[in-house]
């Protein structure tokens, strides 16, 4: 009878390990999931980054284009009101008095100031 058992024991022992063997396949499987949802998780997330990054990226192009075109606007403007002030001291009388010129002179400033 101690062979008999034996047997059944050493059954027992091989039953076991395949049982163990069987859950550690499942477990290992259910890793390779883990990583594969880890994985996706995070491409998605990289994804949405550079698409965020893109975006910001063309607003800062769009904020710099109207800045520049602004700035444009502004410079042609400083160029017209001096170029006629440079036309008005031209034109005035040497002549003239000091507190004269200096009235033109300021209602010019004055004018191109209100179109700014």
């Amino acid at each position: 009878m101690i062979g008999y058992s034996s047997g059944f024991r050493q059954v027992a022992n091989v039953s076991s390990t395949f049982f163990h063997f069987t859950y550690l396949m499942l477990f290992l499987r259910c890793n390779l999931q883990v990583k594969s949802q880890i994985h996706t998780a995070v491409s998605r997330q990289l994804e949405t980054l550079r698409s965020r990054e893109v975006w910001l990226l063309s607003q800062v192009d769009v904020i710099e284009s109207a800045k520049t075109g602004v700035l444009t606007q502004q410079e042609e403007q400083l160029n017209r009101a001096l170029g006629t002030l440079h036309g008005s001291l031209e034109m005035y009388p040497k002549q003239s008095s000091l507190s004269q010129l200096d009235n033109k002179l300021s209602e010019s400033i004055e004018r191109y100031t209100y179109s700014f």
